[in-house]
């Protein structure tokens, strides 16, 4: 009971088939970290259209078999504030789709839902939305991502001509960051 004669083999071969078509990946889906890091340096570069070009196939990678999810909501920030830099709705828009999928499929892990979030409230420039962010990412055990929501809310403040509140959402992810 329960051995091998009731194993469903489908599911299992299914994804083998995909596993078999990522074999002769190039090298930014086999090794998405390095490919990220490259992607980093680009934009701390300044230049914003080679950090998307070399994001986009592991972002794209993310989008069809959500691979990496466990690293997916540190990077996600970073691939969400280059598509905006870039002035690339596509690309931004990508990044929530990934945040939000991840978000429903990993309920009530609050790192998982408040990039989602944080990602919906920027693109809405909405700081209901940004708050509540950064409410869900008090939960999160990642201090990079509970920074990521502090940051985006006080940027958002400050635009908004909130500078005293802006001011404390920006020392708390400098302070987060240390």
């Amino acid at each position: 009971p329960g051995g091998p004669a009731r194993f469903s083999h489908g599911p299992a071969a299914v994804q083998l088939r995909h596993a078999d078509t990522l074999t002769d990946a190039d090298e930014a889906i086999r090794n998405p970290g390095i490919t990220v890091m490259r992607g980093w340096l680009a934009a701390s570069r300044g230049d914003l259209p080679a950090a998307r070009d070399t994001l986009r196939p592991v972002l794209q990678g993310a989008e069809q078999g959500r691979s990496y999810w466990p690293l997916w909501p540190c990077w996600n920030g970073l691939f969400y504030q280059v598509g905006a830099a870039a002035d690339d709705d596509t690309f931004t828009a990508s990044c929530l789709d990934v945040a939000e999928a991840n978000a429903a499929g990993n309920p009530g892990v609050a790192s998982f839902e408040g990039v989602a979030l944080n990602l919906r409230g920027l693109g809405k420039q909405d700081l209901d939305i940004l708050a509540q962010a950064v409410h869900v990412l008090d939960r999160s055990p990642r201090p990079v991502l509970r920074a990521v929501g502090a940051e985006s809310y006080g940027r958002a403040l400050l635009a908004a001509d909130r500078r005293s509140e802006a001011l404390a959402q920006l020392d708390r992810a400098c302070a987060e960051n240390h």
